[in-house]
């Protein structure tokens, strides 16, 4: 759907229509906000995914790229 493919026999529990509307109602209407105690445990994740990851870099001495990426969490 995000490529602009409708799929129009798609079985699913809630009508695309009305999944439109809630979406785009929540879009406007809903702001949700991460507790500091939240973000201090992404960020921790985060680092330590990102540390494991150079760590096999090195063991393998290649150049892959980090597996995860702000924006995923």
């Amino acid at each position: 759907m995000h490529q602009g493919k409708i799929i129009k026999n798609a079985e699913t529990d809630v009508p695309f229509e009305i999944m439109k509307k809630y979406i785009k109602y929540a879009r406007t209407k809903i702001n949700p906000r991460l507790t500091p105690i939240a973000a201090d445990k992404l960020q921790n994740i985060y680092v330590i995914d990102r540390q494991k990851a150079k760590e096999q870099r090195l063991l393998r001495n290649s150049k892959n790229s980090i597996p995860i990426t702000v924006r995923q969490l």
